[in-house]
């Protein structure tokens, strides 16, 4: 894949458990492997006290042409840090409303991770599906007439720390990766 189509990239991550976190590394990881100029805007580590810079924030989303959001599933939704992030960023005249037009076409791709199995989610079993989520995340971006290119959930990344992680995740992360991938095409 020719990654400059996709102009200048901004991986924006933020998981609240991110020193115990073996995929979303991974992934990470595996993302930047493939696109190397890329930046990463790593919310958990930048406002570990919740204080976004919006200024700062507005600005790298201003330079990005793509935005990739990697983060694991908390509470049927992303990490607390990213949706504070949208709330505060994304802010009414800048980013939505009648002269809010900052973020329009640009590209945005979600990626999260779950614990529990996808088909968990696939079969609605926890009164959300994959599908419910997608077009959650499809509201809030087309909302900022962003072009918004869906969601890669995979499932199964529960690491119970018996040490079986580090060899059944790699694969798992790569296939991840590679769904995020296909996507930006």
């Amino acid at each position: 894949m020719d990654t400059k189509t996709l102009g200048n990239v901004l991986l924006v991550t933020g998981h609240t458990y991110e020193q115990l976190s073996l995929a979303n590394k991974m992934i990470v990881k595996g993302i930047k492997e493939r696109i190397p100029a890329l930046k990463e805007d790593n919310l958990a580590q930048l406002y570990p006290d919740f204080r976004i810079d919006v200024k700062a924030e507005q600005e790298k989303l201003l330079w990005a042409d793509t935005i990739i959001i990697q983060v694991p599933l908390f509470w049927f939704s992303m990490p607390s840090i990213i949706m504070r992030w949208i709330e505060e960023v994304f802010q009414h005249g800048w980013a939505y409303g009648s002269t809010g037009k900052a973020l329009e076409g640009k590209k945005v791709l979600v990626g999260i991770t779950s614990g529990s199995q996808k088909e968990t989610y696939e079969s609605g079993a926890v009164g959300l599906t994959v599908a419910d989520f997608d077009q959650r995340f499809k509201t809030i971006f087309s909302f900022c007439k962003m072009n918004y290119l869906g969601l890669v959930l995979s499932g199964g990344f529960l690491n119970v720390g018996d040490g079986t992680a580090e060899t059944a995740f790699p694969p798992m992360a790569e296939k991840h990766v590679k769904d995020l991938m296909r996507k930006l095409v």
